[in-house]
């Protein structure tokens, strides 16, 4: 499942999770360098909210500080340095939630998963999922492959998720 979830974080690499209350300068800085850097790529699904992931994202790591212990700043977002520093996995499970919290990733996710382009039922896939085991399979996907928290998380969650995705998938797509 984990090798589902990278084709979608390849256009979201750099990240998201957490809060909506006033970002420190610092933070807000990194906030529209991601956002910007999203826009600017034209990767990202239409219907995601690129702001709502930046913001998510430099909260779930820490804020600026967090970033800049992967080497990251807004001079330098963009340039792969998450790649070279995988998240830690208690910062990638929160990136996965976080993420998810933004309008449209959940179905833009499910798109990935599902072989259909009604809107309605991948909203509908999206919403009967559980949550909490596809936000940590998502985080996984932020992690080093190799490293052994990644597996322990994916082990922890797959099942679960999907048994939920076999079920909303039967209930939610063409009357299946």
């Amino acid at each position: 499942l984990r090798v589902l979830c990278v084709p979608l974080v390849a256009i979201v690499l750099f990240g998201c999770g957490g809060d909506d209350g006033a970002a420190s300068e610092e933070d807000q800085a990194l906030i529209d360098a991601l956002a910007a850097e999203w826009e600017e790529s034209g990767e990202f699904p239409e219907p995601v909210a690129v702001d709502c992931l930046a913001t998510n994202f430099v909260a779930a790591i820490g804020g600026a500080e967090g970033a800049a212990e992967y080497g990251v700043d807004e001079d330098n977002v963009g340039q792969e340095t998450f790649e070279e520093n995988p998240l830690s996995a208690e910062d990638a499970v929160a990136v996965g939630g976080g993420m998810m919290e933004c309008d449209g990733l959940r179905a833009e996710f499910m798109r990935q998963l599902v072989d259909t382009d009604d809107d309605a039922e991948l909203q509908c896939i999206a919403d009967a999922v559980d949550t909490e085991s596809m936000d940590a399979l998502f985080g996984t996907a932020f992690m080093d492959f190799e490293d052994p928290a990644a597996t322990e998380i994916a082990e922890e969650n797959e099942q679960t998720f999907e048994d939920s995705f076999d079920k909303a998938q039967a209930d939610c797509v063409g009357g299946e």
